[in-house]
């Protein structure tokens, strides 16, 4: 995502929950929930125990 100028910010976690904000390119992005669902979720499954 950095390549193409997006961000996203982790803002917090409560209990198997993340809370994250889109910055940069990806602020007027239409689809927000399709790149949580198949980017971050995916990718905090995998590598976060607990989530």
């Amino acid at each position: 995502m950095a390549e193409r100028g997006e961000d996203i910010e982790l803002i917090g976690l409560k209990e198997n929950r993340s809370m994250v904000k889109f910055k940069g390119a990806c602020t007027g992005y239409p689809f927000p929930q399709m790149t949580l669902k198949n980017f971050v979720e995916a990718y905090l499954k995998k590598n976060v125990e607990g989530i």
